[in-house]
């Protein structure tokens, strides 16, 4: 249960935005790699619980290794679509899906512990890459509205070195002020500016 879709619409200021979007095509696709990443990992450990010969069962536990090694996939995917959120949160889905199949299907003592270092560094990277991301899509954020700053710093700037610009903004102003109100007192009020 990842959420991507966490910044597939742009949530209006100080709104959080919607974590879960099933509408979302690219949810979906995420979820397919998850589920090819499971199924990868079991599918390989059933070759290897009923494997004839040794060679055949360390052919399948290498499988399994690769095909846990490819749980980066999804988190990689999900991190860079969807930032922070959808990297940790498929993260954490993909080991509720494959941490079961690991505990319980270790063929050896050492594969006890590899694969499950395996996708901890996969966890760890993917979180890693999600920060980053999710630091890249705030940095543009505050360039684009330091960008929107200089351009109306610009503008006023053009405005104030036409002569006679400021009075006759000021006038104009006024002006639309003036229509604006309806009641005599203030009126009266700015016809004395």
């Amino acid at each position: 249960m990842s959420l991507p879709g966490a910044h597939a619409g742009r949530a209006a200021p100080g709104a959080r935005p919607r974590l879960l979007s099933v509408w979302n095509a690219r949810f979906w696709f995420t979820q397919a790699l998850v589920i090819l990443t499971v199924v990868g990992v079991s599918l390989a450990e059933q070759g290897r619980a009923h494997a004839v010969d040794a060679d055949t069962a360390r052919l399948f536990t290498l499988l399994r290794a690769g095909a846990l090694a490819f749980a980066f996939v999804p988190v990689l995917y999900s991190a860079l679509t969807f930032g922070l959120e959808g990297g940790i949160l498929t993260t954490l889905w993909l080991v509720v899906l494959v941490g079961p199949v690991l505990v319980l299907g270790a063929p050896g003592d050492l594969d006890r512990f590899i694969e499950p270092a395996i996708l901890g560094i996969v966890l760890v990277i993917g979180t890693i890459l999600a920060l980053r991301v999710q630091e890249e899509r705030e940095a543009r954020q505050r360039a684009e509205a330091l960008s929107v700053r200089q351009r109306l710093l610009h503008e006023v700037q053009q405005a104030l070195a036409q002569p006679g610009a400021v009075r006759d903004r000021l006038q104009q102003l006024v002006d639309t002020v003036r229509r604006g109100l309806r009641s005599e007192e203030h009126t009266s009020e700015l016809q004395s500016l």
